[in-house]
């Protein structure tokens, strides 16, 4: 374990032995800086520990050491044999690599079983902008980006890609094992991620943003528990863009029904209602998932609606805005799940005019001087705060409440140069957002106000046309919340082959004209070629 050399004693300081003193003594390593790993000494002989991996690893920890270091040099060698000089990648020069360190800052057993347990390292990579990205990968992931890189890099290129460290399946949970293969790990992402050309690749920015890929079949799957709080809502946000793509039928009918039904929550305020996952506490807005995708399926009937319609009544506030569960968070999001709930379900008419009266109350109280509306009273406006009160407005028949012209001019300001929509001033642009100003804009009747064919142009150039699917803006990971609100977009912005998706429910308006629903909208003609 590599130690902090202590400090050099001054001249000052007396060479006469300092006498112990139980107030002032502390562990040896609490100033130390290094990766500390306490192991019991019953648990584990060092010495047989150290001597079983140096059997294993005879000669290769050198040699493969040595091919890092001597597949990058950029500057002078190293005082240090087994460094690698990298130079400052801090600054922009022509370094197309968009990182300035990587630290590997540790590593977790996964699994309680020894034929399905595996390694997962904590790779910190932070980037010029200052964010630390922490990537959870295994050791296979590492192997597929050296094969990806190799596969993919222009060639004169692919020898700055090093060997990576050898596999060695016996002893690979002791820790000694996985310490120094965590440190030559290091080397080798260090080196690849840090090269000026190598490290501003298509594959090298894929492996870091394929953080959180989604599949409900590999349950064993780190990633998969990760994004079990959303696993329903990415059910209904896939299902939707499906549909709105004509391919409603890609996924399993049959299958997705009764993966929504496991995740009913029978003891929801003494009622019923649908959590994220199975096992998880129901929530208003994995309720709403639950139902929009079974009304996409004409499954409504799987629902006891007494109970939901129960559920959801019970988390109306006083002040006329919901609570998202019974922990008691509110926000105008949870307000809108709730009247977009109750009117697909039929029961929009148990809020009766009083209640309905302080909900659409708390709306007025969210808006702003510039139109616009935020999360709770006395928030900044917001594009999806806006459409979740201009939306929920619309069911409630009250758009009457809200400032047209002055929300209409603040929507359309969310338009840049590129053609991409931010969610207020001086953000980002963000292709979510192409669903959430357009939408409101749709019900105010105001889509004309921004160009729609630069807009257009910005959610298709996020497209993978490796992998398929939309990511947030050029260049990033694709990912399902993403692709679900750029083609809502461009469904909105009349994009051809595309089925006319209804901006108030945010769902195909097949299924809310045949439910009776539809309120007033307009989107752009939908063009033939």
């Amino acid at each position: 374990m590599a130690m902090n050399p202590p400090s050099p004693t001054s001249p000052t300081q007396s060479s006469e032995p300092a006498t112990p003193s139980t107030a002032t003594l502390e562990h040896p390593f609490a100033n130390s800086k290094s990766l500390l790993e306490i192991i019991p000494s019953s648990a584990i002989d060092v010495e047989e520990e150290s001597r079983l991996y140096d059997e294993l690893t005879m000669g290769a920890d050198s040699e493969d050491t040595h091919s890092i270091a001597s597949s990058f040099q950029v500057g002078p060698p190293s005082v240090f044999s087994k460094d690698i000089w990298l130079g400052d990648n801090s600054g922009s020069g022509n370094s197309l690599a968009f990182a300035q360190d990587v630290r590997i800052d540790g590593w977790t057993s996964v699994g309680d079983k020894p034929e399905g347990r595996y390694i997962v390292y904590d790779c910190a990579i932070r980037t010029k902008e200052g964010t630390t990205i922490h990537a959870l990968k295994r050791y296979s992931d590492f192997d597929e980006l050296e094969a990806a890189l190799r596969r993919t890099l222009p060639r004169p290129q692919r020898h700055f890609v090093p060997n990576l460290p050898p596999k060695a399946p016996l002893s690979r949970y002791r820790p000694a094992f996985l310490d120094r293969r965590r440190r030559l790990l290091q080397s080798w992402l260090t080196a690849v991620l840090l090269h000026p050309d190598v490290g501003g690749s298509k594959a090298v920015r894929i492996w870091v943003m394929t953080q959180f890929t989604w599949s409900i079949k590999n349950k064993d799957d780190l990633t998969y528990h990760l994004t079990a709080h959303l696993r329903l809502n990415a059910i209904y946000w896939g299902l939707t863009a499906l549909v709105i793509m004509g391919h409603g039928d890609a996924l399993d009918k049959v299958e997705t029904i009764e993966f929504v039904m496991s995740c009913w929550d029978d003891e929801a305020e003494s009622s019923g209602a649908f959590g994220a996952h199975p096992d998880h506490d129901a929530h208003l807005h994995s309720t709403l998932s639950a139902i929009q995708i079974l009304v996409m399926h004409d499954a409504l009937d799987r629902i006891d609606i007494p109970r939901v319609t129960k559920f959801i009544l019970s988390l109306h506030q006083p002040s006329g805005v919901f609570a998202g569960d019974s922990f008691g968070e509110i926000d105008t999001r949870f307000l809108y799940c709730a009247v977009q709930a109750l009117s697909l379900l039929g029961q929009l008419h148990l809020l009766d005019s009083d209640a309905k009266e302080r909900t659409v109350n708390y709306i007025v109280r969210c808006r702003n001087f510039d139109g616009g509306f935020g999360s709770v009273v006395g928030a900044e406006s917001h594009a999806a705060q806006v459409f979740v009160c201009v939306a929920a407005l619309a069911i409630l028949d009250r758009l009457d409440v809200v400032d047209v012209e002055t929300l209409g001019w603040w929507l359309c300001e969310r338009q840049l140069p590129n053609g991409g929509l931010n969610g207020r001033p001086e953000k980002l642009e963000d292709v979510c957002y192409s669903f959430w100003v357009l939408s409101a804009m749709a019900i105010l009747d105001k889509i004309p106000w921004i160009d729609a064919e630069k807009l257009t142009s910005f959610i298709l150039s996020a497209q993978d046309l490796d992998a398929g699917g939309i990511a947030d803006r050029p260049g990033d990971q694709a990912d399902v919340f993403h692709t679900q609100f750029g083609v809502a977009g461009l469904s909105l912005l009349g994009y051809p082959g595309l089925v006319d998706l209804d901006p108030v429910y945010c769902m195909p308006a097949s299924v809310i004209d045949k439910r009776g629903l539809r309120k007033q909208w307009s989107a752009l003609e939908r063009r033939t070629a």
